[in-house]
């Protein structure tokens, strides 16, 4: 369901978005007058090569940001690929992505393949302490002070596990944002 709601917010941005560079009865025009140069408007020839050069233009800038969006999109929803084999020793942090703003806090939990608790048992640090506070007294949590990403790591003996944060500006998170994503559970199919 939420592969199904962030496929259908991404189409919905980049149609927005392509809606905003060019009007949209323009849009349809332009393209038509590119398909047919010359179809029964021989009064303007030289603008004909203009708007079809334009329309093409629009399309290439409309294409590349649906891929931008289509790689952020899959960067943070990984679970469109089938899920890794874990082995006995994986470790996960849970959530494994997290999208937050500037003075807000985030609990953080470690869990080995089998689902046992290691979240006392681990080591926690921070990749940018810039951007976010980490406490470890009790449950692991960060505090965000700027804008900016940062990795959260917990590691307990040699086996580590890493979260993904990062910190917005604004009193709310960009539209189509996830707030926070779980990690992966081996053997667990969704229906």
């Amino acid at each position: 369901m939420v592969i199904t709601i962030v496929s259908r917010l991404r189409y919905l941005i980049g149609f927005l978005i392509l809606a905003s560079i060019i009007g949209l009865d323009s849009a349809r025009s332009v393209e038509a007058q590119a398909q047919a140069p010359n179809a029964g408007n021989s009064s303007t020839p030289s603008a004909t090569p203009d708007a079809a050069a334009k329309a093409a233009e629009r399309k290439k800038r409309f294409e590349e940001e649906e891929r931008r969006l289509e790689n952020a999109g899959s960067a943070q929803t990984e679970s469109k690929a089938e899920p890794e084999r874990a082995s006995d020793d994986d470790l996960s942090i849970s959530p494994v992505l997290v999208n937050m703003l500037v003075h807000e806090t985030q609990d953080f939990s470690l869990f080995d393949s089998a689902g046992h608790n290691l979240t006392s048992k681990a080591e926690w640090t921070l990749s940018n302490s810039y951007v976010a506070e980490l406490t470890t007294s009790g449950v692991p949590t960060i505090s965000s002070k700027d804008v900016g990403t940062l990795t959260v790591s917990a590691r307990v003996g040699s086996r580590t596990a890493q979260a993904s944060v990062t910190v917005h500006p604004g009193g709310t998170l960009p539209i189509g944002t996830i707030r926070w994503q779980a990690p992966k559970v081996r053997n667990f199919k969704a229906t």
